[in-house]
């Protein structure tokens, strides 16, 4: 007889052989998630910490030992073998709880050497999961894996079923929260104090550390009882009926053939009712409770979202059904291929003749009803809500209306189906009932929220999103054949790997297809804008700002706590000249680049057009005032002046728009009749002289384009930011998905600087820049295909805005470059500057006619 040592070895070899399963398959979707949570969360801030994937590896462990190690051996018949063997119970125990807890030590140990190298533990999301202190969470966290793996034990000894037992299991891994909780609330009460994170953490370990002891004992007893000698088998019915024996299972009639009359006429035909009849029947109670879960959450969707039953605690409550319901859409996908206990079952079907398809039909009918039910029952509720139960105006119908929205039965159903699909895909992937009842759930979210983030930033399609969906039941439809065989082969893996690669991979193709049609410029053109910007450009210098001056009030007024005399407040008030210079101040030389600010370029032009209102207003009452305001007037047209010649010494585009403001609004002071009077002044001469210069105008404009887009490419920091000449590319894109913005800054700015350019040719030229207008409306607005002549009207580009001498300085900041260029403005500020020349030729002749008559 052996040593009980060497059958203490044996035992517990071959348990870890059973764990091993288990364990690889908890590292690979540990990797996995690594990979995908570094994947998509790179550019999307609500993935959150990694470390959650490590802390929860321990759980699904500690959940799915006990089925692996007792309910697995139950299934496949093996825990009758070695209870016949000549072991010692608590030999056969014992070694199961070594095993269990020497992995699970393990998987504490790989998980927090994980987040200790992945990222601090005391991160904000890692200090999220575990309040403070991090030693007393992490404590209880451990503490009550262990629990729950000894959960796991009792619920696998006491039920037949391994999903029964995992799911008894994560209901009594709950006891010791409610517990804490309620303990917590009776302490708070007692004391009049505030629960925190400490006290209830100290009250739920406890409780925790109570149940380790009641289950380990209860476990035992389980298990002794499981081992110990069955009962003889009934020779005979306990029933008196004359039918008893057809419906007993006893050892008499367990091999005794079926009466003629119960003969089936076709023995080894099999319908789609008769498996849906089998699985039903199978897991009948299991089932009720699934579609009940279901039912109820998806019901308490509408439901909670309208104010009928508003009330303390409604949210919390329902979140919680609508979880729940999500859980049970995943189980639904988990009985589709273990719902019959175990594998051998799918041979038996295969070696009777039944199909593939009429077995995947069969094992999917029932969760394909629940969840058409439950979204049938989503719409009808939805449908009562919004439209209210009758038309009076009592309060029941008043608080049936809506109060929050609620997803659309296309949303729903999309979660629905994508949750069970991915389930009964994981389902016929592995076969571990254990790691599969809880990898599902986790699998279906992130799947869920990859769909999502496809959506929003990708802008997959709707009807793609579906094809992507339904990629999983087709995966297992396919494979089916194979998955009845019992052999995993190198087609049924590889199968299932192109399907992961088509449901990651087909939302980047559309992307990538999106961005392809988007229209960019050919490479010649390209080629021709590299050498022009290199010929043409204007060189990059260091831009000056435009600074206001704090006025003697404010000066007064800084740091000053007491209050100050009203005369000195009024003084102050008063001293405030209305002299650019009491204003504004800028930096550097004249002949230095400025730098473009909204708020002090708008200012400024708002202070010209006060300075000629006063001067206008002056002229009826010619005083002191007037020769003031004339004089005020005049400085402010000095002063825009200059800033706008220093403008179009800047190399970006931005700047030459907001040079455009300021001459439009010059323009649009001196075409006054009245201004005429002040065309002996040196300031508006020259204000009226850069507005004729046409040619300088648009060399500026062709300069500052050329080395904007030279900049975008070869400047790290502004192609970083996306900033095409102070314009942010990404924002002229806005409509479009943030992962497709990414990928069309280039050809947009390629795009932008060539309709640009060609705008420009076009008005030196004197022809129609209508067509390039448009296409850089259609570019800016984000629509690249537009060609709707209301949508171009109401754009900064329109015929409408070009014809008026009010340009639109909110489009040359919020990223309209070119709105304004050879505009009726323009044509204007030409017209007027043709005036001055020859008004001024017509006093030098007079002056000349003049001279001549004296002499004669």
């Amino acid at each position: 007889m052996m040593s009980l040592s060497r059958v203490q070895r044996a035992l517990i070899w071959k348990e870890t052989r059973q764990v091993l399963p288990l364990v690889y398959m908890l590292a690979g979707v540990t990797f996995f998630l690594m990979f995908l949570w570094g994947w998509i969360g790179t550019n999307l801030p609500a993935m959150g910490s990694i470390s959650i994937v490590f802390l929860t590896m321990p759980a699904f462990y500690a959940a799915g030992v006990g089925a692996i190690l007792i309910g697995q051996e139950k299934e496949t018949e093996t825990m009758q073998w070695v209870s016949a063997l000549p072991l010692n119970a608590s030999d056969v125990v014992r070694s199961k709880i070594i095993v269990a807890l020497g992995g699970l030590s393990v998987m504490w140990c790989a998980a927090l050497l994980g987040v200790l190298v992945m990222e601090p533990l005391r991160s904000r999301s890692a200090t999220a999961m575990f309040p403070e202190p991090i030693w007393l969470s992490l404590s209880f966290w451990i503490i009550h894996s262990v629990y729950l793996t000894l959960c796991g034990f009792y619920a696998s000894w006491r039920s037949q079923s391994v999903f029964t037992g995992l799911i008894i299991a994560l209901a009594m891994a709950c006891i010791p929260y409610i517990v804490g909780q309620f303990t917590t609330w009776v302490y708070t009460e007692l004391a009049s104090t505030y629960a925190t994170d400490r006290v209830t953490l100290t009250f739920t370990g406890f409780w925790s550390i109570v149940g380790i002891a009641v289950v380990a004992v209860m476990g035992t007893r389980a298990a002794s009882r499981e081992l110990g000698p069955a009962d003889a088998p009934r020779l005979f019915p306990t029933s008196s009926s004359p039918n008893a024996d057809r419906h007993e299972h006893t050892a008499l009639n367990q091999y005794s053939p079926p009466k003629i009359q119960d003969r089936p006429s076709h023995p080894f035909r099999y319908s789609v009712a008769t498996l849906v009849w089998q699985s039903v029947n199978y897991n009948r109670r299991l089932l009720t409770g699934l579609a009940i879960m279901v039912l109820v959450g998806i019901a308490s969707i509408p439901i909670s979202s309208s104010t009928l039953v508003y009330r303390d605690g409604a949210d919390e409550l329902g979140v919680i059904v609508v979880l729940l319901a999500g859980l049970s859409v995943c189980w639904l996908g988990v009985l589709a291929f273990h719902g019959d206990g175990s594998s051998a079952a799918m041979r038996f079907l295969a070696d009777r003749g039944i199909s593939p398809s009429q077995a995947w039909w069969g094992r999917h009918l029932v969760g394909f009803a629940i969840i058409a039910t439950a979204t049938v029952v989503y719409i009808l509720l939805q449908r009562l809500i919004v439209s209210g139960i009758g038309a009076g105006n009592d309060s029941v119908n008043q608080n049936l209306a809506a109060s929050s929205p609620m997803p659309s039965a296309l949303a729903l159903i999309m979660l629905l189906v994508t949750a069970y699909g991915v389930s009964q895909w994981i389902s016929q992937v592995l076969r571990i009932l254990a790691g599969t009842a809880f990898l599902a759930p986790l699998l279906s979210a992130v799947c869920v929220y990859w769909l999502g983030s496809c959506w929003i930033t990708m802008g997959t399609p709707i009807w793609l999103l579906g094809l992507i969906i339904v990629i999983p039941l087709l995966a297992t439809f396919v494979q089916m054949a194979r998955h009845m065989d019992g052999p995993r082969t190198i087609g049924f893996l590889s199968t299932h790997t192109l399907a992961i690669i088509a449901v990651f991979g087909l939302p980047y193709l559309w992307c990538w297809y999106e961005t392809r049609s988007f229209p960019s410029i050919s490479a010649e053109r390209y080629a021709e804008m590299k050498q022009l910007s290199e010929e043409r450009g204007l060189p990059v210098k260091q831009a000056y700002s435009l600074h206001r001056l704090p006025t003697p009030y404010e000066v007064l007024t800084e740091n000053q706590v007491t209050e100050l005399p009203t005369a000195k407040v009024v003084e102050a008030l008063e001293s405030v000249g209305d002299r650019p210079e009491d204003w504004f101040a800028i930096n550097g030389a004249k002949d230095s680049p400025l730098k473009a600010d909204y708020a002090f370029i708008t200012d400024s032009v708002a202070t010209t057009e006060l300075m000629q209102v006063r001067w206008l207003d002056s002229l009826h009452q010619p005083d002191e005032s007037s020769v003031r305001s004339r004089e005020n007037f005049v400085r402010w047209v000095d002063f825009v002046t200059s800033i706008a010649k220093r403008l179009r010494l800047n190399w970006r585009i931005q700047e030459q728009c907001y040079a455009d403001h300021i001459e439009i609004a010059l323009t649009r002071m001196l075409v006054h009749p009245e201004t005429q009077r002040l065309w002996d002044e040196k300031a508006v001469v020259d204000a009226i002289m850069m507005l004729g210069d046409q040619t300088s105008r648009s060399q500026a404009r062709r300069g500052a384009v050329l080395t904007s887009w030279h900049q975008f490419h070869n400047d790290p920091e502004m192609r970083r930011n996306h900033s095409l000449g102070g314009y942010e590319v990404s924002w002229l894109l806005e409509s479009k998905p943030s992962l497709q913005v990414d990928w069309l800054t280039d050809p947009a700015a390629n795009r932008i600087s060539s309709e640009l350019l060609q705008l420009i040719d076009a008005g030196e030229r004197g022809e129609s820049t209508l067509p390039y207008r448009r296409a850089l409306a259609q570019l800016t607005l984000g629509q690249p295909t537009l060609q709707s002549d209301d949508n171009f009207e109401i754009s900064p580009y329109s015929d409408s805005l070009q014809s008026t001498l009010y340009g639109d300085h909110l489009a040359t900041q919020y990223g309209f470059p070119g709105c304004q260029w050879y505009a009726v403005w323009e044509s204007e500020a030409k017209k007027l500057a043709e005036r001055f020349r020859n008004a001024n030729d017509s006093d030098v002749d007079a002056k000349q006619q003049g001279t001549s008559s004296d002499e004669s």
